[in-house]
């Protein structure tokens, strides 16, 4: 099993951030991404919800990305691109953790016609180019050996145990 960087679900909740006027917290999967209130969103919408690490090609419907401090930068392939990472954010410095980004389906249908037609679930990484991001090690610094998984630790690409909150609700005993 491949991680789903990119995937269509529901919002489960939607929950004021304390202070803050323009911005709310989405609950997706059990993360919290923060919105903002001018974009109209409703618990049960169905929205494309990116995973934090996701690295996205610069191009349009992407490119807004580019105005947030930190999101334009470089992955081990020495491509450019857009970094979805956690972010604090909120009123006075940011009091609201925001894990991953959350866009309309309707500003995807440039790269996906029939995006809104989507089941809950589908995955959409390899459509969107969507690849995951891993830190720029310049040839210079590869000779230092840091930076790269000890041989201890197997590196995998198994999902993200945050993600199978549904296989857990169907196996659960008492």
């Amino acid at each position: 099993m491949s991680r789903k960087l990119v995937r269509v679900e529901r919002i489960d909740a939607i929950t004021p951030i304390p202070g803050a006027d323009n911005i709310e917290t989405a609950h997706i999967l059990g993360w919290e991404c923060v919105i903002r209130k001018d974009d109209h969103y409703q618990e049960g919408d169905a929205v494309i919800y990116f995973e934090t690490d996701s690295f996205l090609p610069i191009q349009e419907p992407f490119m807004f990305l580019g105005n947030y401090q930190g999101t334009r930068t470089v992955n081990a392939d020495n491509e450019e691109g857009f970094r979805i990472r956690i972010q604090n954010m909120g009123p006075k410095g940011g009091k609201q953790i925001s894990n991953g980004l959350i866009m309309c389906p309707s500003t995807l249908e440039v790269m996906i016609p029939d995006i809104a037609s989507l089941p809950i679930g589908t995955d959409l990484t390899e459509q969107l180019g969507i690849k995951i991001y891993e830190k720029f090690i310049p040839d210079s610094v590869e000779k230092i050996s840091f930076g790269y998984m000890p041989v201890s630790i197997r590196d995998t690409d198994q999902e993200r145990i945050q993600n199978l909150t549904s296989w857990f609700n169907s196996h659960h005993r008492c």
